[in-house]
């Protein structure tokens, strides 16, 4: 499964991903897919690369209506909650989860925010595939914590490589 959004001559997302127990007959012209039958749907590999110049920014609107005012009085002090509480997160990437190059490449990025120009490529592999039933209990009952993750994301490795444009 592959998707590509090019919204303008220089940015770029590619999406690309290998799902597991799913038949996209089904959810298309078969009957009606039961929750359930979403959660089992499962993925072994993503691909993720983006060149973004503009695109982060054209999207303000969906990313600080998620963050304002629920995260600061100000959109500014929202934004810098945010990416306060992403540095957090990623620096606590279990080392089995992600290199060393790997959560320096996604610190990296983060600490560009709120304007990140240049290019990301992230890859996820899960040996043994992952779907929504695999972690949805653990941020259920605990939120999005990675001592809870652990278990279900054992298998689990993920690659990022960040590439900030030059200056122009």
């Amino acid at each position: 499964t592959r998707l590509e959004i090019t919204p303008n001559g220089t940015d770029r997302l590619v999406l690309s991903a290998k799902l597991t127990d799913i038949d996209l007959r089904d959810i298309v012209g078969g009957p009606r897919v039961s929750p359930d039958d979403l959660l089992r749907i499962g993925v072994t590999d993503i691909d993720l690369s983006l060149s973004n110049r503009f695109f982060f920014e054209s999207m303000v609107g969906a990313w600080l209506n998620a963050i304002y005012p629920a995260m600061g009085e100000t959109p500014e002090q929202a934004a810098n909650a945010a990416k306060a509480m992403a540095t957090g997160f990623v620096a606590t990437i279990p080392a089995t989860l992600a290199d060393d190059d790997s959560r320096a490449a996604l610190t990296a990025l983060v600490a560009s925010l709120p304007h990140p120009t240049g290019d990301l490529h992230m890859t996820l592999h899960a040996a043994g595939g992952l779907s929504a039933g695999d972690i949805a209990p653990a941020i259920i009952v605990s939120g999005p914590s990675w001592q809870f993750l652990e278990e279900p994301l054992r298998d689990v490795r993920i690659k990022a490589d960040w590439t900030p444009a030059p200056a122009p």
